[in-house]
């Protein structure tokens, strides 16, 4: 009896307990094949954001009422426990375990991640589990094509803001050539090939004054004295003279340094004129006016205009060279300030666009994309119980309960079984051993003994058998109880 009750009890507690099924679906996630900064192994933040809104969405009181509506799940515990007990105990059914691609289940570039049901019917477990797994994805597609919606919305509001800070950055680029025309970098070649034109021009204009200026005095030296031309060293031929060595001077001045051989030839010959004249006497003056024909004065005004109108050219493109390295300066800054505005609404339309197809296809791009791997099938057998490891607890725990029972009664029992027993108590000496008289009627109480035993010994194993029936054929929890206990 000290065996079987126990026993019987913790056979009927293995057999009664429900079986536990698990069904696991497979999702695997398509992530950017891009450089990865973050890690190998991690997730881009936003993927792992969206997975972390998705699995809130879905373990929902919402969601999971509807799955349990729809499948009829839990009808023991729905007669019995409230609505909140019925959707927390489904968030403990649910596990979602991510899985790294280091583990072999995908490519590089790629995650998955296992979503797991259990329950104590095997089929309906399995077609839990690919309804959450359906789900995940659908909810995955509608945060997808929200964000993505919401990011094209966003991106077209910044682009058109730096499409108009690109608007005005031309313009002020336009108004800025306009305003400074001439005097810009990339005309620095035409300003100088001009700028050496009109010093050409410059110096054939101061030719033709000093061969002007020889016409006008032979002339007027004719016509004052016929001789004029053979007299050398005259009053008027050294002043003519010496206004031309003057103007040569003056014009070679504005090219070159003091230091060039003309000017110096120049202004030695000046010099020995000046002390020429000083020792001319008066008398000597000019007797008898010029008269200088009125075209070679003409000639002689227009090339000094001309000669006026090419400096002031000379010195307006010699200021726009001078300047040129600042303007340079200015558009840089300008053009760099450009550039960029340039290249980040660049990088801005093509995010755009991308964003809007993504949009388009609902969300469906192959970026942060997911897809069932492995739907889950019908479990062949529960994870939970371990029948035949808590049958054999059950027959160690009843033989040691058995094997305490006989020593406990044995202590108790002061009577003497045997010779030997009465012999060890006491040193009287054992005169004569007299064998026990069976009579019938000791005979029947010894058996109606051993009915009553077996009787009670039967009612008992089956009073403990419905009991630990009753109490174990739906408790999910001592499962789970020894689930732990097992894995621990």
């Amino acid at each position: 009896m000290a065996l079987l009750i126990p026993f019987t009890g913790a056979a009927v507690l293995a057999i009664a307990l429900p079986g536990l099924y698990r069904a696991k679906a497979t999702i695997l996630v398509q992530r950017d094949q891009e450089p990865v900064v973050a890690g190998a192994a991690a997730l881009p933040a936003d993927v792992e954001t969206r997975f972390q809104t998705i699995r809130e969405e879905l373990l929902s009181r919402e969601r999971l009422d509807a799955m349990v509506e729809r499948f009829g799940l839990y009808p023991e515990l729905r007669r019995r426990a409230p609505r909140e007990a019925i959707i927390d105990r489904m968030r403990k059914d649910i596990e979602i375990q991510p899985k790294g691609s280091e583990q072999g289940i995908a490519p590089a570039g790629t995650i998955a991640f296992s979503l797991s049901f259990r329950g104590t019917d095997r089929v309906q477990t399995a077609s839990v589990a690919n309804a959450l797994a359906e789900s995940y994805v659908e909810e995955n597609l509608r945060i997808r094509g929200r964000q993505a919606k919401d990011t094209a919305d966003a991106l077209e509001a910044h682009l058109s803001e730096v499409r108009a800070r690109l608007d005005e950055q031309e313009a002020r680029i336009g108004r800025y050539q306009q305003t400074h025309n001439g005097e810009l970098s990339q005309q620095l070649a035409v300003n100088l090939a001009r700028m050496q034109q009109l010093e050409i021009q410059l110096q054939l204009n101061r030719e033709s004054r000093l061969r002007a200026m020889d016409r006008r005095d032979i002339v007027g030296g004719q016509i004052a004295d016929p001789r004029y031309a053979e007299i050398s060293g005259s009053p008027e031929a050294s002043a003519s003279r010496l206004i031309r060595l003057k103007q040569e001077l003056e014009d070679l001045r504005t090219t070159y340094s003091d230091k060039y051989p003309d000017i110096a030839r120049i202004k030695s010959e000046i010099s020995v004129l000046e002390s020429r004249q000083k020792n001319v006497p008066p008398d000597t003056a000019v007797r008898h006016p010029k008269a200088v024909p009125a075209p070679a004065d003409n000639d002689m005004r227009t090339l000094a205009s001309e000669e006026d109108r090419l400096r002031r050219e000379i010195g307006i493109y010699r200021a726009r060279v001078d300047r040129a390295p600042q303007r340079e300066q200015e558009f840089a800054q300008l053009s760099r300030d450009y550039a960029t505005t340039k290249e980040l609404y660049g990088s801005l339309l093509k995010r755009y666009q991308e964003a809007k197809i993504t949009d388009d296809l609902g969300g469906s791009s192959e970026s942060g994309q997911l897809r069932i791997l492995d739907a889950a099938i019908a479990p062949p057998a529960p994870y939970a119980p371990n029948r035949s490891r808590l049958m054999l607890f059950a027959l160690m725990a009843s033989l040691a309960f058995a094997a305490a029972a006989i020593a406990l009664a044995e202590r108790i029992d002061t009577s003497f079984h045997t010779v030997d027993d009465l012999r060890s108590f006491t040193r009287v000496p054992v005169l004569v051993s007299i064998p026990p008289l069976r009579t019938h009627a000791a005979r029947w109480r010894t058996r109606r003994r051993f009915a009553w035993m077996a009787l009670v010994t039967v009612t008992g194993m089956a009073l403990i058998g419905a009991a630990t029936w009753f109490f174990a054929h739906r408790n999910i929890d001592l499962v789970e109880l020894l689930a732990r206990g097992s894995t621990s």
